[in-house]
């Protein structure tokens, strides 16, 4: 569906005026069958940026995103830097193109953004669990490579629970660069430490 310019501000009207549910499922339909990505993009920025529009947003960036994708990897990495200072496509959209990517690579642009260290830690986590289970050697030599960097205790967590039955050296070596106190003992537990 192609809107014309004219019709964009009564479709945002329109939505801001809907509840959260009804808006979430307009924008969804605007997101999925516009060739204007860019207008779409343009209302979300516009919803409401209170908790109970939050998921709206979230979901909505995941379905532009998604667009963005369909026209390439490429394209989706260009679209990322407009949007990277509304956290909704932080968590809507951002996860998606970085899925969409090898772990590695996603994990080296993951480091060139300027996103704040929690943040970095929650989106690097599900990589570096799938890089893990493909090739714990080349996910244990990044992670290792990178001991300031915020996912540096969360995948140091990951490499533990992944390794401890079938290497437990290697895993109390990574154990022991785990800083919170909390996560180390509960992994030594299950790892059978005390």
């Amino acid at each position: 569906m192609e809107l014309a310019k004219s019709d964009w501000p009564e479709a945002r009207e329109t939505v801001l005026a809907a509840d959260p549910d009804s808006a979430a499922r307009m924008v969804e339909r605007l997101a999925a069958d516009c060739d204007q990505p860019e207008q779409v993009a343009g209302l979300l920025a516009a919803l409401p940026g209170t908790p109970e529009w939050a998921h709206v947003r979230a979901a909505c960036y995941g379905r532009l995103a998604q667009s963005w994708l369909d026209d390439g990897l490429e394209n989706a990495t260009k679209q990322c830097s407009d949007h990277l200072d509304d956290k909704a496509f932080r968590t809507g959209g951002l996860p998606l193109i970085l899925q969409s990517m090898t772990a590695d690579r996603a994990l080296a642009w993951l480091d060139q953004l300027n996103l704040p260290a929690d943040e970095i830690a929650g989106l690097a986590s599900p990589l570096v669990s799938s890089w893990i289970e493909n090739d714990i050697s080349a996910a244990s030599a990044w992670v290792a490579q990178r001991p300031g960097s915020p996912a540096y205790q969360n995948a140091a967590a990951l490499i533990v629970s992944s390794v401890g039955m079938s290497d437990p050296e290697g895993a109390s070596a990574w154990l022991a660069v785990i800083e919170d106190q909390d996560v180390r003992s509960m992994l030594a537990k299950t790892l059978g430490d005390p």
